[in-house]
């Protein structure tokens, strides 16, 4: 039975008998909302009492952030994002030696490939996993193969798991497509740990200054903010700074070149703290093609900003259009650019919604009233 964010109650942290519990997930050469996810929950966890190791794909920085965090990680050679035979047959191999030597008592799947692999395994090693997909592969816009992604968790769904939904949204798509029955699936919200007055924006400061942080890949649509800021062109004071790094980096730099745009925008490349670049803007964009329940948006309400996000998926479970932000169509240039006239004239509007931001965060979306749900869950599931 779905469990919406607010609905499992404060629980207390430590369970009868400590948990050894086994995150995987999918990717560690970026540093995602799911991997950010998995190094939270897993902290708080561990801080708990419980045995925490978390085993990504591949050498990447995610392996060194989480042991700043004192957080065990393992690398898994073979583990990657792409769909390949030959490769993910050796992920199987490499992830069941793994876990039958660690023997993990809950076993945490995350993102699309870590859950299908790890559903695979768990039966042999007499588990029901968790699997959290932190968005489906089959959410319109994804593009032609997400029929293919559909039918691919239909059948794997077949296999005992819980899957955790970050949003409704997603719980709902899943059911609308088949994947799993209605007592598979819980809901839990994303939460992210609070900052101090330093990390609090001015929405009314002048000139005022947009910022989007995300990777650069074809989800996350570079192109229709900068397209939309073009019509804009020079009738209004601006700055943009994007911040995250990916393989079309390049392409969107060259983009806001050929616009004439790129003398008033910063290219900030990945970065471990985004918290400082939310704090010195004053509107939060994110034109993504589909989402499930993204955390850039939590950071920019946490920091006290507006938000203009495209309205799909799990974003208005965030975002109250009109209250704490503005919703626009996905891949919209003359909305987009409609919204951002509007609010770059408003300080007083940016200041509204971004308070109520601020107080929506404070309410629903922090990160102790994540973990006590997963504690709740884990307890219901694992006693």
């Amino acid at each position: 039975m779905s469990r919406p964010s607010g609905s499992v109650g404060r629980a207390s942290p430590l369970a009868a008998k400590p948990w050894r519990i086994a995150f995987v997930v999918t990717r560690s050469d970026v540093i995602g909302g799911a991997n950010v996810h998995v190094r939270d929950l897993g902290s708080c966890l561990q801080e708990d009492g419980h045995d925490v190791t978390v085993y990504a794909g591949g050498d990447g920085p995610f392996h060194r952030q989480l042991a700043s965090r004192q957080l065990r990680s393992q690398s898994l050679r073979w583990l990657g994002r792409a769909v390949d035979p030959v490769r993910d047959l050796a992920a199987a191999h490499e992830l069941g030696q793994v876990l039958r030597r660690e023997r993990p008592t809950i076993l945490s799947l995350h993102t699309a490939k870590a859950g299908a692999l790890g559903r695979l395994i768990a039966p042999s090693l007499g588990l029901r996993p968790l699997y959290t997909p932190h968005g489906w592969s089959f959410s319109q816009g994804v593009g032609r193969r997400a029929s293919w992604y559909r039918g691919l968790e239909r059948t794997l769904a077949r296999w005992p798991a819980t899957i955790v939904n970050v949003c409704e949204h997603d719980r709902a798509l899943a059911l609308s497509r088949g994947v799993g029955r209605p007592d598979d699936h819980v809901v839990i919200h994303n939460g992210m740990p609070d900052v101090g007055p330093e990390g609090r924006a001015n929405p009314a400061s002048e000139p005022a200054r947009l910022v989007m942080v995300a990777r650069f890949e074809p989800q996350k649509d570079h192109a229709t903010l900068l397209h939309a800021l073009a019509r804009i062109g020079h009738r209004t004071m601006w700055t943009l700074t994007l911040v995250g790094d990916g393989s079309g980096v390049t392409a969107a730099r060259d983009l806001a070149d050929r616009l004439g745009l790129l003398e008033r925008i910063t290219f900030t490349g990945a970065v471990d703290d985004v918290a400082p670049h939310l704090a010195s803007a004053q509107v939060f964009v994110l034109t993504t093609q589909w989402e499930g329940f993204p955390r850039s948006i939590l950071e920019a309400m946490r920091a006290g900003l507006p938000v203009v996000a495209t309205d799909v998926d799990g974003v208005p479970e965030s975002v109250a259009d009109g209250r704490t932000g503005i919703l626009v169509g996905r891949g919209n240039i003359d909305g987009v650019a409609a919204v951002l006239m509007r609010l770059l004239g408003d300080p007083a509007e940016r200041v509204r919604l971004g308070a109520a931001g601020r107080n929506r965060f404070e309410a629903e979306f922090t990160l102790p009233a994540m973990v006590d749900r997963y504690r709740q869950l884990y307890r219901e599931r694992y006693g």
